[in-house]
């Protein structure tokens, strides 16, 4: 099982953070991606941390918010959990196949609510 480790993410956010989780865990398992319903669970500070081009907005150094969720939707990982200790958390995840993809884009789910990565042990 692939581990990434972090830590900075206000208590907050964790919340939120976990709701996230759990929406793509879900939408994984069904295959099915609504990215819609995925944009109207972001708080506003995380919705800040990418751009909409399909909205017409300009490119910056943000990921794009549909190529986040396709690269989600198509990598070849299975999300486990998220939790949380005093000294910060971990996003379990396993890798269906070598390179899985998506590696970036998993931390990104992290990185949106301000967390720091400390490690990944993803191949």
């Amino acid at each position: 099982m692939a581990t990434i480790k972090f830590r900075v993410i206000p208590e907050s956010g964790r919340e939120d953070l976990i709701s996230l989780f759990e929406l793509i865990k879900s939408s994984k398992e069904a295959g099915i991606f609504n990215s819609e319903e995925i944009w109207s669970r972001l708080p506003g500070y995380v919705k800040s941390n990418f751009f909409r081009g399909d909205k017409g907005e300009s490119i910056d150094n943000r990921w794009d918010f549909l190529s986040w969720v396709d690269a989600l939707e198509h990598c070849e990982q299975e999300f486990i959990d998220i939790n949380f200790s005093w000294s910060g958390g971990k996003l379990e995840f396993n890798q269906l196949s070598y390179p899985s993809g998506g590696v970036e884009a998993t931390e990104e789910i992290v990185k949106a609510f301000n967390g720091k990565i400390t490690s990944n042990n993803a191949i």
